[in-house]
């Protein structure tokens, strides 16, 4: 027959002791409060990853949306509708700068024909006065060549006239009396 002893010696307490692991209450605390956080802070990463799984996902969808709506003859169609809108607002925007010069020089004729009226010397009057946008020609008779340089320097001293250009003065004789024939270019400056 075999024995065994159950009871503990105390021959045994000589050798190695077995380390058993005691935990108190309070390591037990810390333990589930550090389970906790950890429970915590994987939960807010997931729902945060969860959260932006989401809405990379919705941008992706609208990206998509956006892709086939660019691409869509309907919207090819609005371009294409866009652009001659684009080219008769152009065309209009010109004929519009257009009127404005016209209208802008609808009086400079009249305002040259009353300038130069207003400035021309007694004993020297004109044939022909050819006005064409900014540049005039005149013709004309003095009974002298100082009268022709007088109405000239008339004109120069208006500020609107420039660039005189004589191009003859030539004694003529009509009736018995001597005439000086005149041409002259000049220019008028509108403001």
């Amino acid at each position: 027959m075999i024995r065994i002893n159950v009871l503990k010696s105390e021959k045994r307490g000589k050798g190695k002791k077995k380390s058993v692991l005691t935990t108190t209450e309070a390591e037990k605390q810390t333990t589930y409060m550090a389970v906790g956080v950890f429970a915590v802070v994987g939960l807010l990463i997931f729902f945060m990853w969860w959260t932006q799984s989401n809405k990379l996902d919705n941008l992706r969808e609208s990206i998509i949306s956006l892709t086939a709506k660019k691409n869509s003859p309907e919207l090819k169609n609005v371009e294409k509708q866009l652009k001659e809108l684009e080219r008769k607002q152009q065309i209009i925007n010109k004929k519009i700068e257009i009127i404005d010069k016209l209208k802008k020089f609808r009086t400079v004729p009249v305002e040259v024909m009353d300038l130069i009226s207003k400035k021309i010397p007694d004993q020297v009057w004109l044939t022909t006065l050819d006005y064409k946008t900014g540049f005039i020609k005149v013709s004309g008779y003095a009974f002298s060549n100082e009268l022709v340089a007088k109405f000239i320097s008339a004109l120069e001293g208006t500020g609107q006239f420039t660039d005189f250009n004589l191009l003859n003065s030539t004694k003529v004789v009509r009736s018995g009396v001597d005439l000086y024939k005149f041409n002259m270019n000049f220019r008028f400056i509108v403001k």
